[in-house]
């Protein structure tokens, strides 16, 4: 069942933060910072002691099962093969962390926040709830952010139909507008989405920003009435075409043009 972040939606509307300081624009990472707090506080209000950020949930899982010595091993307490890959870091870091030495924040996390079902930390028990904050400037929305990585999506997919769970978790996007007022920026707009009823045929793949799936959340029709196991069969062969077509561009433009010369 996928997260109802409608409540978080409302309590966002008018809220504002701190202009970062510096000066210039502010845009991708920078924007978006400033309202990491406030997003994860009103997704915690909404579902208190099950409200966590990424690298939170894996140190307070890791934490609760000190059996788990081998980083194969704490994969595993990460939920079912789909849910793994979205929630650990590399091999390394995973055999290497300890209670003294925990996993920071990064970037490139899957998610933003992870809502669990209940307050157990078994991950095996979904759905888990991943949900990715994407923030823009009002008036200068520009092209669509970038969702998650295709290849991450198509193993996922992979991965659910090879165990044939279609249950372990779900993914939300939720988009906040925000407009710049006497040094604060103030939300004017928010959009929850929820990634597979979005149309797994339609999501656009651009190759040149490192394989994203990229979309505008707030622009979403969320059309797709399938289930996920619908979802994922039909995401997968949008991934292939894709590759076949990048395959012949790349053959086209970067190949047949230099293969005289070789």
């Amino acid at each position: 069942m996928t997260l109802d972040l409608s409540p978080v939606v409302s309590a966002l509307l008018g809220n504002s933060v701190a202009r970062p300081a510096g000066e210039g624009a502010i845009s991708g990472h920078a924007a978006g910072e400033p309202f990491d707090k406030l997003i994860t506080r009103r997704i915690d209000e909404v579902f208190p002691k099950r409200t966590f950020r990424q690298f939170e949930v894996l140190n307070e899982v890791l934490q609760a099962n000190p059996e788990a010595e081998t980083a194969r091993e704490r994969v595993g307490l990460l939920g079912p093969p789909a849910l793994q890959p979205l929630l650990k870091r590399g091999m390394g870091p995973m055999r290497d962390w300890s209670p003294t030495n925990p996993f920071e924040e990064k970037q490139d996390e899957t998610a933003d926040v992870v809502v669990l079902p209940s307050e157990s930390l078994d991950l095996h028990t979904g759905p888990i709830h991943l949900v990715d904050a994407k923030t823009y400037q009002e008036e200068r929305r520009g092209r669509p952010p970038n969702i998650i990585s295709a290849l991450k999506l198509a193993h996922m997919c992979k991965d659910m139909i090879d165990s044939d769970n279609f249950g372990s978790h779900d993914i939300s996007y939720l988009s906040v507008a925000w407009v710049l007022e006497n040094g604060r920026m103030r939300i004017t707009d928010s959009t929850a989405v929820a990634l597979f009823q979005e149309e797994p045929g339609d999501l656009y793949i651009n190759w040149s920003a490192g394989l994203q799936v990229q979309f505008h959340p707030q622009q979403c029709p969320q059309a797709f009435a399938g289930s996920a196991e619908d979802w994922c069969r039909a995401y997968l062969p949008n991934f292939v075409d894709s590759v076949k077509n990048r395959i012949v561009t790349m053959r086209s433009d970067y190949v047949r043009v230099f293969e005289p010369y070789v």
